[in-house]
């Protein structure tokens, strides 16, 4: 993948730098985060992280100034704190040419998929999709494999997955949160997971809504060119009245795909957030009894 951008790795005691560009953030589950990432970084924190405006960590332009802030120290990675909703509010104000001249390392999932999906298709710039700070004392493994991607920029074990639609696929791992990618159909070239495999996962969301955000999706051109598609987990979507399953839903859109299906992956909002590059280069293995998704890069 030589047309990706990856930024430096980084070194023990490398500056960080937290911010929180969507929800408010929990001090409770910050404090625990911040103290695991300081084992192995020098934590720097945004002057508002903590700031609040009823769903938001602060207003626009609060927000903005801390990214913008980020994007222009001497911070070698930038780690949301949370998701929850505003990333795109400001995804436009942004001036992402300090990161282009200078690249650095971007962490976040769920709402933050709007930032990662946004560089790497305007960019071709490599992300890590992965645990953020209010939650990442979860789930010990991902801390640290967050750890050995930004360090080393590869992880050491390839994740089994549950065979949907058997073949082989090679390309960059890229995607993140459903319905936030749906919502970005119209503002992001339709094509930017073309050739890519495709991760997905979603919370919070009634069978119906994944079901909408697939059709979108599909609509849009998205799923036109992928190699493949990964679904994560899809946390507290539970049928509704109509006793329609989310796996239903996914086998309607998925089982006669002209590539290969797998799911499983840990990821975004479950028990587990098993961090990836986004962009880095992903071999996805499927077979009638099994599947795997090599994403060590």
């Amino acid at each position: 993948m030589t047309d990706v951008l990856f930024p430096p790795l980084l070194g023990p005691g490398d500056p960080v730098r937290i911010i929180a560009p969507a929800g408010p953030v929990p001090k409770e589950g910050f404090d625990e985060g911040e103290a695991l990432l300081s084992r192995w970084f020098t934590v720097q924190k945004a002057p508002a992280v903590f700031a609040r405006k009823g769903y938001l960590a602060g207003d626009d332009a609060v927000r903005l100034a801390d990214f913008q802030k980020a994007l222009s120290d001497g911070a070698k990675a930038v780690i949301a704190a949370r998701g929850g909703f505003g990333s795109s509010r400001i995804l436009d104000r942004i001036d992402w040419a300090s990161l282009a001249q200078r690249p650095r390392w971007i962490v976040g999932c769920s709402d933050l998929t709007a930032v990662l999906v946004h560089l790497f298709g305007a960019f071709r710039l490599a992300t890590i999709h992965g645990p953020m700070v209010a939650r990442m004392g979860a789930a010990a493994a991902d801390a640290e494999r967050l750890q050995d991607l930004l360090q080393t920029g590869c992880g050491s074990d390839v994740c089994p997955l549950t065979p949907l639609v058997p073949g082989s696929a090679e390309g960059p791992l890229v995607g993140g949160n459903l319905t936030v990618m749906a919502h970005l159909c119209g503002t992001i070239a339709p094509d930017f997971a073309k050739g890519c495999i495709l991760f997905i996962e979603d919370v919070n969301e009634a069978p119906y809504r994944i079901d909408r955000c697939l059709v979108q999706l599909a609509r849009a051109g998205v799923l036109r060119h992928v190699a493949g598609v990964v679904f994560g987990e899809f946390t507290d979507c539970p049928p509704g009245l109509d006793s329609v399953a989310v796996d239903e839903v996914l086998a309607d859109h998925f089982t006669d795909a002209p590539f290969p299906v797998a799911s499983g992956y840990p990821a975004a909002h479950g028990l587990r957030n098993r961090p990836f590059i986004h962009g880095g280069m992903a071999r996805l293995q499927v077979d009638s009894n099994a599947a795997a998704l090599d994403d060590r890069r």
